[in-house]
C-alpha cells in the first residue's frame, strides 16, 4: 500500500513536507522531496524494517547497512516537531510496560501503558501510551526527559476507513519547551487515502 502525506509546521512562516509513505509486510518507507513538492525528486528516504520482532530505522543512502545512530533519534525530521525517535517509535519495545489504568482517549476506552527506557539513550526516559480498547490503535503517546517533564505529545485527531479498516488521517505532535520563555511547537501529520 501506498500512502501520501504531509508533516505539516502550526508556525506561520514554516512549509510543509510532503511525503510518501510505502508500507510492505517488512516494514514502512518514508520518502521526501527536495524543495517541499512531491512534483520534484525524493532526497530522503527512511526506513522502518520489521527484523527480529522489533522496528529498526534505518537511512538505504547511508553506507554500511543503513542503520542511523542513536545520536542522531533527538534531532528533528524536516524542521518539524517529529524527531528520529518518533519514527522508530523504539519505546514500543521496551522490555517490562506496565499497565497503569484504563482512561477515556479520543472519545473512547483505552489502556494507558507505561514503558521505560532500559537505557540512557534517545530523548525519552519513559513514555506513556495509550491503546485503544475497541481498535487496538495507539491513540495517544506522552514522552518525557530524565527530569520526567513531559518534552512530547502525540494525539490521534481524526480517522478513516481503508478497505474495511480505521487508519490515522489526522495526528497532531506537540513539544514542549524545557526553558523558560519558549514556546510550544505545533505539527500535523497528515495521511491521505489513495485515489
Amino acid at each position: 500500500q501506498v500512502f501520501n502525506g504531509e508533516i505539516r509546521p502550526r508556525k506561520i512562516g514554516l512549509k510543509s513536507t510532503p511525503i510518501r509513505m510505502e508500507f510492505s509486510d517488512g516494514g514502512v518507507r518514508f520518502h521526501f522531496f527536495e524543495g517541499n513538492s512531491r512534483r520534484n525528486k525524493v532526497d530522503q528516504v527512511l526506513e522502518l524494517k520489521l527484523s527480529k520482532g522489533r522496528y529498526v530505522l534505518t537511512e538505504p543512502s547511508m553506507k554500511g547497512d543503513g542503520a542511523i545512530p542513536l545520536e542522531r533519534y533527538s534531532r528533528r525530521v524536516r524542521g518539524s516537531d517529529i524527531v528520529y525517535e518518533d519514527i522508530a517509535m523504539r519505546f514500543l519495545y521496551w522490555p517490562e510496560p506496565r499497565h497503569l489504568k484504563v482512561e477515556k482517549a479520543k472519545g473512547g476506552l483505552a489502556w494507558k501503558i507505561r514503558c521505560v527506557n532500559p537505557g540512557v539513550d534517545g530523548p525519552y526516559s519513559l513514555v506513556d501510551v495509550w491503546v485503544s480498547q475497541e481498535s487496538g490503535a495507539l491513540v495517544r503517546m506522552n514522552g518525557f526527559d530524565s527530569k520526567r517533564r513531559l518534552i512530547k505529545s502525540f494525539e490521534v485527531e481524526s480517522v478513516q476507513r481503508h478497505k474495511g479498516a480505521w487508519m490515522l488521517r489526522m495526528m497532531n505532535v506537540r513539544t514542549y519547551p524545557t526553558s523558560a520563555g519558549a514556546h510550544v511547537g505545533s505539527t500535523y501529520l497528515k495521511v491521505e487515502l489513495p485515489d
